[in-house]
């Protein structure tokens, strides 16, 4: 994302306007007002009423990706990630909308599209949702392979919210294209210490903040900012 030199990056998920019923683009507005360079859009299959009167910040898969492209452009902004949380223990649910926002992703030449397994049904035992959590993320890695799209699986459930669960997830399919978007929101972080850690990663890092106002959003700007090096 920058020539030369590897950096550590402020995006924004734009899920930090659900709560102010902002639309896509007047989010877009407020990410950029505040100073980050990155947002992380959600987006949804078919059509949504609140998105489709502006009350609210998702963007419909049927409209052209690269209108959302240009309107991000026009703010200022780069994408760094597409929200795409399908329910990979729901093959019903998952499949067609993570592929479908991978190809979204591609289309629009972002690299990265988060999910996480979902919460599991009542009557499926463990075994049975990881049979079905690989049949949805091998159908989903094939596509983003062809793409050269990173499918990231965030902590997030019953079974990705442990060490454990997370390392049988991603022992599940043996695809290039499967990685973590490490979540912090449940956990202490010691910032300096992951900021150490990603400054030594071999790309460059967007760490995608995910709040619920602007307020936060802006908090979490200054905070850190303050302890990123200057790029």
């Amino acid at each position: 994302m920058t020539e030369g030199t590897l950096a550590i990056l402020l995006g924004l998920n734009l899920e930090f306007s659900r709560h102010e019923d902002l639309s896509f683009s007047k989010a877009l507005q407020t990410a950029a007002a505040i100073g980050y360079r990155f947002v992380e859009p959600m987006v949804h299959t078919g059509r949504q009423l609140l998105a489709e009167g502006g009350f609210f910040h998702s963007v419909s898969m049927l409209e052209d990706p690269l209108a959302m492209k240009q309107a991000c452009d026009e703010a200022g902004l780069r994408i760094s990630a597409l929200s795409s949380h399908a329910q990979l223990v729901k093959p019903d649910i998952a499949v067609d909308y993570l592929r479908a926002g991978i190809q979204y992703a591609g289309e629009l030449g972002v690299p990265v599209v988060n999910t996480s397994e979902g919460t599991k049904r009542p009557w499926t035992t463990e075994e049975e949702d990881f049979t079905l959590i690989r049949y949805s993320l091998t159908l989903a890695a094939h596509d983003a392979e062809r793409r050269s799209v990173m499918i990231g699986l965030e902590p997030h459930h019953q079974y990705s919210g442990s060490m454990e669960g997370m390392d049988r997830l991603l022992a599940l399919v043996d695809s290039p294209a499967i990685g973590v978007n490490f979540a912090t929101g449940n956990a202490v972080v010691d910032w300096e210490q992951v900021i150490d850690i990603c400054s030594r990663a071999p790309r460059d890092i967007v760490f995608s903040v995910e709040c619920g106002s602007t307020e936060q959003a802006e908090r979490s700007f200054a905070h850190l900012g303050a302890l990123l090096p200057s790029t």
